[in-house]
């Protein structure tokens, strides 16, 4: 039998997925609301919900999110795809060099970001080449998925772990510890 704190959990989930679905507020904004629902239901100490936010995969991915939206308006991206694609006349090459620039890339930004950084390359390529960018946009986040492997920022997942190892050990991961099972997973997945 659950307790009623447990109900009350499962509420404030409940009420959280059915805000995300709804898409009526960002996903930061729920993710507030939820923080400040457990808080005030007593699940969860003030402590506790602030501690995250010391965390070191919170802190580097905030900051890879703001370097990204900070690229992507600049108009840089633009710049690039534009003398890409003027330079090169095949359409597939293009995509190929987008994407493949978009792998290198994902290695030293949050997958994430470099999606949301790199969408305005594609959509002038995709212009320009006169194709639609829905094509393209899902190969570039594959293309930041796999490639973020290779290195411990790349992706969420090993930030979290570097920090996981650094608390247990003592002593943190290295740069590129997970290179070879990274670059190997993204090359076999490449010609899948």
């Amino acid at each position: 039998m659950l307790t009623v704190k447990a109900y009350e959990a499962l509420a404030v989930l409940a009420f959280s997925v059915a805000l995300l679905i709804s898409r009526r507020l960002r996903h930061d904004i729920v993710g507030v609301i939820t923080a400040l629902a457990l808080v005030a239901l007593g699940l969860v100490s003030p402590s506790q919900a602030l501690s995250n936010l010391s965390s070191v995969a919170v802190i580097v991915l905030a900051s890879a999110m703001i370097i990204a939206g900070v690229v992507a308006d600049s108009g840089v991206l633009d710049v690039v795809g534009d003398r890409i694609a003027s330079r090169v006349r095949s359409g597939l090459l293009v995509i190929i060099i987008v994407l493949l620039i978009s792998l290198f890339s994902s290695g030293f930004v949050s997958d994430v970001a470099l999606t949301l950084m790199f969408m305005p390359l594609i959509y002038s390529v995709a212009s320009r080449m006169k194709r639609p960018a829905s094509r393209y946009l899902m190969l570039l986040s594959y293309a930041a998925i796999l490639g973020g492997r290779y290195t411990m920022i790349g992706t969420s997942s090993n930030i979290v772990l570097e920090g996981l190892w650094t608390q247990r050990f003592g002593r943190p991961l290295g740069i590129f510890s997970t290179l070879p099972v990274g670059l190997a997973a993204a090359v076999a997945s490449s010609f899948r």
